[in-house]
């Protein structure tokens, strides 16, 4: 019946609240307040608030890339709630590397980053190096990032000859998807 399914979409919105909730509470745990913007429900107030710049769009994309050189915010243009979960929780896990991105918030559509640099166009014997370490250390935590083979190599990024890796939306941990934070 029809009040069946609202109150079936009502539970799955509490749940999504009180998931989110609990990320944003993490946040306060992860940065310094005086680091921290102050996060917004939405990728637009978001963007408009730290008059962010729109870096990528395609028509096949899922995500939009808004940035400066302190915040990388993606906001997620289909309902892929899963998606924006994923990678804030393999964020989370993350945070002890100096490589991974700082995590900042999570919104209803985005996800809010530390800038880590400019994609890696070029290689070389100290980058492969980092880079090795990187996988190390990830797998190590037990995370496989599972979407570095594509065509476009963006996930590693460089910024004062430092590597970092980004983008973990498809991240795995000990060999799920499926994961809370």
């Amino acid at each position: 019946s029809d009040q069946d399914g609202v109150a079936q979409r009502k539970k799955q919105t509490d749940a999504g609240l009180h998931w989110m909730r609990g990320c944003l509470a993490a946040a306060v745990l992860l940065v310094s307040a005086a680091a921290a913007p102050a996060c917004r429900r939405t990728a637009a107030e978001m963007v408009a608030a730290l008059d962010l710049r729109r870096l990528s769009h395609s028509p096949c994309a899922s995500a939009v890339i808004h940035a400066d050189e302190r915040y990388v915010l993606k906001h997620v243009l289909t309902r892929r709630d899963s998606l924006l979960e994923r990678e804030t929780c393999v964020l989370q896990k993350l945070q002890r590397f100096d490589w991974a991105p700082r995590w900042f918030c999570t919104g209803d559509d985005y996800i809010l980053t530390e800038w880590r640099g400019k994609e890696m166009c070029e290689r070389t014997e100290s980058y492969d190096a980092q880079m090795r370490r990187i996988l190390d250390e990830l797998h190590a935590a037990g995370v496989r990032h599972n979407d570095l083979r594509k065509r476009e190599r963006t996930d590693f990024t460089v910024a004062a000859g430092r590597v970092s890796l980004v983008d973990f939306a498809y991240a795995s941990v000990r060999g799920s998807l499926e994961m809370s934070c």
